[in-house]
Formats: C-alpha cells, structure tokens, sequence
C-alpha cells in the first residue's frame, strides 16, 4: 500500500476517510502498517524543548473505527518524498538547497582524491552533476547567491585539478571557448527557460494552465499587459513560490526576452498613461500594489482631472463615482506626485508629459442642490458643460438662483 495519499480539510473528514479504507483493506485481508504513515497538516502545534530548545510537534490521535491511530505530523519546515518529489507546506527552498549542496559535496569528496584530467572533470561535471540538479531543481530557483555558494566547491576543485589558484578568474572555466563547465546559474536559466517555452507552445490542458497562471500573474502583480511582453522585475523572494514569475525574473536579470509577435499580448485598454510606466520598480512593492488593486487604479487618467491638466488629491477622489472612503493618502501616491507635478509643494498641475485627454464630467458630478431648501450661507458655482465655450455662472442670491453666462 506504497504511495497512498488521503487528503481532507478537517481531522473528521480524515478520520472517515480512513474509516472506509480500513473496511475495504479488512473486505480484501490487506494488512496495513499504520505507522508508517506520514502526517502533514497547516494545524500542527509545536512545543519546544527547554533545555535543547528543539522544536517538536504534538502527536494527533485518529479514531479509525474500533481502533486510534497516533501520528505525529512533520513541522511546516520538514518536508517528506513522495514517487521521487519532496513535498513540503512552507514556502522556502532550503531543503532543496541542502539537497544539492549535499550532492555537490559527496562528489566534490570522491572526485579530490582520483587523478582525474581537466577533460574528464568537464565530462563528470556537464553530464553526471549538472542532470542530478536539474532533476532536483525542477521546481525550485535559485538567486546568484545561493547558485555562487553552491557551484564554489565544484569550481575550487577543477581550479585545483588543472594547477590553478583558487583565485584565478572564473572565466577560466565559464567560458565556452575554454573549459565550458556548466554552472548552476547557466544551468538552471537553461532548464526552466526551455520548460516554459515548451508549456508555451503546448495546444493541450498544459498549454491552457500555463495561460491562465499567466492571467492569474498579470493581475497578482497588477500588470498592463502579459508578463511575457512586459516583464521587468528581477528575481525576488516573493517569487519563490510562482515559479512563472521567478522564471521570467532571471530572464530579466540575463537579458532574456520572448519573441512578443506570436504572443496574446492582452492588453487592459480604458485609460492614459499607465502607472507601471511612471513609477518603475517602485510600482512592483508588495505595499503598494495591495493599495492599487483595492482601489482598482491602474493608470493617470484614473486620477486626473475632467480637462486632463490637474491631478486630484486623494481625499478629492471620493467625488468620483468609482471612489469611496479614501482618507489616507497611500505612499505611492505620494510618490506619483513627485513624478507628475510640475511643482508639487504648490499646484496640482501636471507636466506637459503627462496631461490627459478631456473627457466629459460623470452625471453624478452635475447633480444640482435641492434649490427649496433655505441655505445658510450664499454661494457661487460656476460649471462649463463643454470645453469650447465659456463657462456659466449660477449664482444665488437670498435663496434666488440665476444663470449667467461669463
């Protein structure tokens, strides 16, 4: 009863699952062994250890039938295999990590001792070491960091074998036109580039899934148009856990792009001057793209003025139909306003650059005042319902409304 899953949303559900499995394995005399099974669950409580301060879970008792089952459940940070992928409910790759940091090591430990020329060191190196990572890295990136720290033992040793100092310049053995050794970095570009470009070009349900994680990833990050044409954030540990984005992230890094002619581009039309344009990497910062899908601002003309000139404060959104409850200014909107006021400590105007287009007032904005009722103050509004005319003048005058034209 090998590579068996049970999965379930509750401790009951789990327990009535397993209560009709042990009836059929009892139906068909299959002797199960319980207590090699492994536990994982998002509820597991730790305690600590006061003396070790060792971090250990508590055991979970299951009621099967007649029977109870005790299992311990793995910490979120432990991870199990199962049919050859380790599985494990935290987000982070250090188990991956110290995976291959442990295959470099044993081999780096047998290689040192064997003579062994430059070219079978190459060989060893492009055709034995670099498929046991890419089979182990298949959903994991690594930042240049963790791809230098991992590939330095195999670059000390090959420095070592061909009577160079440890010192000597890595190019040495990077180089195609030398050595040609495959570093992680290299590698793992090479790997998860040419999966994706695979999904890509895939008509089946791959190709459909990897579409719409691309919708799903343009609307995460809050994007104009797909990720594929206009990408331009590098690698960043909110990424570890998408692994289309952390992809298209290293492209980024190497300069890397995708041929957008034969792309669904999908565009988001409806506005002037996207903020993705204006901000740069500022826009990207989690903060502030949280504050942007709340209020569903995506470009300028969301917040300008009717004639397209002034910039609206923030608290003056609240007029528009689309807006409600804005009270505190959000830092990036701040920082839009260093980028698109002419002067933004004294007027609200916008630099030649990033005026708009007029547009029409919405209707809601002309409602007019409840005229019979006794106001306590006089006032003044002036109004203009088209651009190339003149504006009229409503005043009121002892609760006397009159139009004038200017």
């Amino acid at each position: 009863m090998d590579d068996t899953n049970w999965i379930g949303s509750s401790k009951q559900q789990i327990e009535k699952i397993l209560t009709i499995a042990h009836d059929f394995y009892n139906l068909n005399n299959i002797l199960v062994n319980d207590h090699k099974a492994v536990l994982m669950t998002t509820a597991v409580q730790v305690i600590t250890d006061s003396n070790t301060r060792d971090k250990r879970a508590i055991p979970i008792t299951f009621l099967v039938g007649s029977k109870s089952i005790t299992l311990t459940p793995l910490l979120k940070t432990q991870s199990t295999r199962f049919l050859g992928v380790w599985v494990s409910l935290s987000k982070t790759n250090n188990f991956i990590f110290n995976q291959v940091k442990s295959i470099v090591q044993q081999n780096c430990n047998i290689m040192k001792r064997k003579f062994l020329t430059d070219l079978q060191l190459q060989y060893i190196f492009n055709r034995v070491l670099a498929p046991q990572i890419e089979y182990r890295t298949q959903l994991t990136i690594f930042n240049e960091f963790q791809c230098a720290q991992l590939f330095a033992p195999l670059r000390k040793l090959f420095k070592h074998k061909i009577g160079l100092a440890s010192t000597a310049p890595n190019y040495i053995t990077d180089c195609h036109s030398i050595y040609n050794v495959s570093n992680l970095s290299d590698l793992q570009l090479l790997s998860h580039v040419s999966k994706l470009h695979k999904q890509l070009n895939n008509d089946n349900l791959l190709g459909d899934v990897t579409r719409i994680r691309l919708r799903n990833l343009q609307t995460s990050e809050w994007m104009v148009s797909n990720p594929l044409v206009s990408w331009s954030q590098s690698w960043n540990r909110r990424f570890r856990s998408n692994l289309i984005a952390a992809t298209l992230s290293i492209m980024h890094d190497r300069k890397f792009n995708f041929d957008p002619v034969n792309l669904d581009k999908n565009i988001i039309s409806g506005g002037e001057y996207p903020l993705v344009d204006i901000m740069g990497p500022a826009f990207f910062k989690p903060i502030h793209i949280k504050s942007m899908i709340k209020h569903k601002i995506l470009f300028l003309s969301q917040l300008t003025s009717c004639d397209g000139t002034l910039l609206l404060k923030w608290q003056d959104l609240n007029y528009k139909p689309q807006f409600h409850n804005l009270r505190r200014t959000p830092l990036w909107f701040t920082h839009l306003e260093n980028l698109v006021l002419q002067s933004p400590l004294t007027s609200r105007r916008l630099t030649a650059l990033f005026c708009t287009l007029p547009r029409p007032i919405p209707p809601v904005l002309l409602s007019l005042p409840e005229m019979s009722r006794r106001g306590k103050r006089e006032w003044v509004a002036i109004w203009n319902n088209d651009i190339n005319h003149l504006p009229k003048l409503l005043l009121l005058f002892n609760n006397v409304p009159a139009v004038k034209s200017m």
